[in-house]
């Protein structure tokens, strides 16, 4: 972002794929797509994750310019599932190690 704007994922991918960065996956570009069929295309994560995918973010752009974002979450995500007070003392880390 430059102050209030943000940069379009075309720029962010020239900015952040030669570093080797683990970015979200796409999974749409072009006309709208649904949330069932959104859901659909990330039943198994794309980042190696074990657990459920939460939901998915929508990214919004116009003529190169990012509109809108906004995010669906599912009704069954459950928060601060890994934080220690959640899991009898320890924290989970999801990530590849």
């Amino acid at each position: 972002m430059t102050k209030n704007e943000r940069t379009n994922y075309h720029d962010f991918l020239l900015r952040f794929l030669p570093f080797g960065f683990v970015i979200p996956n796409l999974v749409h570009l072009g006309q709208p797509l649904s949330i069932d069929k959104a859901l659909k295309k990330v039943e198994v994560s794309g980042h190696g994750a074990v657990d459920e995918v939460e939901g998915v973010i929508y990214r919004v752009e116009r003529n190169g310019i990012v509109d809108f974002l906004t995010k669906f979450v599912k009704q069954t995500k459950v928060d601060g599932i890994y934080l220690p007070e959640n899991n009898n003392g320890e924290t989970i880390w999801n990530w590849k190690e």
